[in-house]
């Protein structure tokens, strides 16, 4: 089943590309024409007439005869050597080819303007060049460009104030800047950043009372909060703007404004309204020749005829929308027109074309991200996950199931592979090539980890895909099996059956198992045996379907690669008919996608390349206590709880303590415990270690504003603070370390959770990976200390015996289990990486 909403997304997420029209920022803000340039020759008063009338040409949206009139006037300026007006003429003519959607000729005269300002020194001049460059990189999916120039205008704003002392001119100025960045952060899917750019936008507009650019800094806002699934407060933002366009007589303001409120209104199926306001925001693109605002409103447009059915009309609506995308020359644009189009063409039956259309969109989109760093390429390619579903539902409507396995693949955890094969690439461990994965790579990879791969895609009800992610159920399960032979298997499960949506099967079934505390400032565990029913209906949705698929031999490995939420589940707890758990049917290994597993394998490579005791040797040498960096229990720091109370210290965990001193006694080695586990000492210690095993609170909820108070990386390890540090190791502390290490072991709650993604789970493994460790273990709740401290000695005593990690792992599972029966004891973790 295919989704409906993906095109009502798009049409959200185009109506946010509107070209600052006014990127010359405002008329107040020009400086005066002085009349000492006015030249007494007939060239240098026709010069000024033409550039006159193309100032009277702009103001009524008559973009190109303004065009015609500043090139005359810029021709005859430079004869005349009067360089002062042929800067402000630049400027212009950047803006006009904003105005008509030809970026390309924006950026040379944004190019040719920031050359001649630097040159006169004009650091005004050169913010509005700047500015208009942006947008211009911007409208052709260069966003790191964009970002680069924001950076520097802001920069060059700042030296003015100093130079200066100027307010109000340069507080516009700002404003204008910050909500063209906020622009890109919103493309980018960085949705909170955008609003708190356009929020700090409007407080210097308020201040410097431009009407424009508040009604701007407003619609965005309510897009944004459409982004979120909040279509009552997008509205609201959305009708602010209109108002405060119309009053201003902004017609671009207001176009724009009334496709965003018909996409609101779409979202909430009331299609009558949505079909009014996306023609009276056609009208305008049209009536003041518009050429993006024409191409959102008539994709709108036609995903509005989808959901009535009325296919025809839709597909011609947005083949014109395609071409007019084409033109302009966006590969966001030209993405998402071809997406809708995918949506519509599949809808109507027509399978072939459909897949031409999604594969040319996903082609338009992957050629976006390169140049972009690793926060933003994830968030980028997050927006564009729904893309490569679509194109998943068509291929098997057409019976491609491998072609559609080639996709999921493509589909997901595309950043981190593009991360790690940066990395190991500086190794000259890999060279950076096409990463795209193909058939048989992946059958390759499979026959390399001797391992049976089980590959899952949610797909949505129609009406519930929004931004990549699922905001109701999955109406079906696309379930992949690769053996290690490189055969394939396809599997196809119907989920609407259920009562229950699998997303909730997932929570109830978890919060069965074990109650998860916020941040170690409180622990909770269930007392009554859990209820183990939904555990049940997991393995009859996930296993029993590929059941006959999996191997018979329960040392063999089998890896799973789950989408959305299904990386809480936790699997080794999924009971059978029969009784059983999995884990004691079979050894489980969890990655985010198939070639990621061939980038950990070399990570391993790379660590133990050093440990080898000969050249003909294949393991490592054996562990010694120096190897090895053991903590248990610090000194617990204290963090942020919420605006209104002070900050609470953690709570102490004499069990991580008995468990780090347990695991130093069996490998002779010195545990840090208390005072000694400080920040400082393990991030100097790190890089040495061959095995780095963690014991103490994971702070999940580190990274986000609302719950800690800081805007990061999710994700942060608790340790003793010292004078130098405040005892918080994050994500993105971690992120820059570099590793030695052939595992870290996470001992600790929720260390495996974090922000969900298309990108897999975002946060502390992610790091430890891109920090160069093979192989992790997490938690995915929060665990009870005694059960945890078994558990782990266990698992060192059965890898030192000769068995690999996940085979180590299933084998702890299982002796705790003995004594400790219930899964909340021994299920939470899981093994992500190489299992060597």
């Amino acid at each position: 089943m295919h989704s409906q909403r993906i095109g009502l997304t798009i049409a959200l997420l185009l109506g946010v590309n509107a070209l600052i029209l006014k990127g010359e920022l405002s008329q107040a803000l020009q400086p005066p024409i002085s009349a000492s340039i006015l030249s007494k020759t007939s060239h240098s008063t026709q010069a000024d007439q033409l550039f006159t009338q193309g100032m009277a040409q702009y103001r009524t949206n008559q973009f190109e005869e303004a065009i015609q009139s500043w090139r005359k006037a810029l021709n005859l300026y430079r004869s005349l050597g009067n360089q002062r007006q042929e800067l402000l003429t630049l400027i212009r003519l950047s803006v006009a080819y904003l105005g008509i959607g030809d970026p390309q000729a924006a950026i040379a005269h944004a190019q040719q303007s920031l050359s001649l300002a630097q040159e006169l020194g004009d650091t005004f001049s050169q913010v509005q060049a700047l500015g208009n460059l942006g947008i211009a990189h911007k409208a052709l999916g260069k966003y790191a460009q964009a970002l680069s120039v924001y950076e520097q205008a802001l920069d060059s704003i700042h030296q003015l104030r100093e130079e200066t002392g100027s307010a109000s001119n340069l507080d516009a100025m700002e404003a204008q800047v910050l909500h063209n960045l906020g622009n890109v952060y919103e493309v980018l899917g960085q949705y909170h950043q955008a609003i708190e750019v356009y929020q700090e936008s409007i407080l210097l507009t308020q201040d410097a009372g431009n009407g424009y650019t508040e009604a701007y800094a407003l619609r965005h806002i309510g897009v944004v909060h459409a982004e979120l699934g909040d279509y009552a407060k997008a509205i609201q933002f959305l009708e602010q703007s209109l108002a405060i366009a119309q009053a201003s007589s902004d017609r671009l303001g207001i176009g724009y404004a009334l496709n965003n409120l018909g996409a609101a209104y779409h979202a909430l199926q009331k299609l009558e309204q949505a079909i009014a306001y996306y023609q009276q925001s056609l009208e305008i693109a049209r009536t003041i020749q518009n050429r993006q605002l024409e191409t959102d409103a008539l994709g709108s447009l036609g995903l509005t005829y989808k959901d009535l059915g009325e296919y025809e009309q839709a597909i011609a609506l947005l083949e014109e929308s395609y071409a007019i995308a084409q033109h302009v020359g966006n590969p966001q644009a030209i993405g998402r027109a071809l997406n809708n189009l995918g949506g519509v063409l599949l809808s109507a039956g027509r399978l072939a074309d459909a897949e031409k259309q999604l594969r040319t969109a996903i082609d338009a989109l992957e050629s976006l991200r390169p140049n972009l760093v690793d926060t933003l390429n994830l968030s980028l390619f997050d927006t564009h996950v729904l893309t490569y579903n679509l194109l998943q539902q068509v291929l098997i409507a057409r019976g491609k199931h491998e072609a559609a396995l080639e996709i999921s693949e493509r589909g997901r955890a595309r950043a981190f592979v593009e991360l790690l094969s940066s990395r190991l690439s500086s190794y000259e461990l890999l060279t950076i090539g096409d990463q795209t994965p193909t058939l048989e790579q992946i059958q390759r990879i499979a026959r390399q980890q001797n391992a049976t791969m089980v590959e899952y895609t949610l797909v949505p009800e129609e009406e519930f895909m929004f931004q990549g992610k699922l905001r109701g159920r999955a109406a079906e399960l696309y379930i992949w099996v690769v053996k290690s032979t490189g055969e394939i298997t396809f599997r196809q499960v119907d989920l609407e059956v259920e009562d229950l949506p699998l997303k909730d099967l997932v929570k109830v079934g978890r919060d069965a198992i074990g109650v998860r505390s916020r941040g170690g400032l409180e622990l909770a565990f269930p007392e009554d045996s859990p209820d183990i029913a939904h555990l049940q209906t997991l393995h009859q949705l996930l296993i029993e379907p590929i059941a006959d698929l999996l191997p018979t031999d329960p040392n063999d490995l089998v890896v799973f690669i789950p989408q959305e939420d299904l990386f809480l589940v936790p699997f080794p707890a999924l009971k059978a008919a029969n009784g059983q758990y999995l884990i004691q049917q079979h050894t489980l290994l969890t990655a985010p996608a198939i070639q990621l597993l061939d980038l950990t394998q070399k990570q391993w490579e790379r660590v133990t390349a050093n440990e080898k005791i000969g050249s003909d040797q294949a393991s490592p040498k054996p562990l010694k206590g120096d190897d090895l960096l053991i903590v248990g229990n610090p000194t617990m720091p204290s963090i942020w709880v919420s605006r209104e109370e002070p900050s609470r210290q953690l709570l102490a965990l004499p069990g991580a303590e008995q468990e780090a001193l347990a695991i130093a006694e069996f490998f002779d080695a010195q545990a840090l415990t208390q005072s000694l586990a400080t920040e400082t000492t393990l991030k100097q210690r790190m890089p040495q270690a061959r095995v780095i095993h963690l014991a103490t609170h994971g702070l999940l909820e580190y990274g986000q504003p609302q719950t800690s108070g800081v805007q990061d990386v999710p994700g942060a390890i608790a340790l003793a603070p010292s004078w130098e540090d405040d005892g918080l190791l994050t994500a993105a502390e971690i992120q820059q370390l570099s590793l030695n290490a052939e595992l870290v072991v996470l001992s600790a709650c929720d260390t495996g959770l974090g922000e969900i993604t298309g990108d897999g789970v975002v946060g502390l493994s992610r790091s430890l990976f891109e920090a160069g460790a093979p192989s992790v273990i997490v938690s995915l709740w929060a665990v009870p200390d005694a059960p945890t401290a078994a558990l782990m000695k266990e698992f060192y005593q059965q890898w030192q015996l000769g068995l690999d990690k996940a085979q180590a792992l299933r084998q702890a599972m299982l002796n705790t289990m003995e004594t400790h029966p219930e899964p909340r004891n021994w299920a939470a973790f899981t093994l992500l990486g190489e299992t060597e």
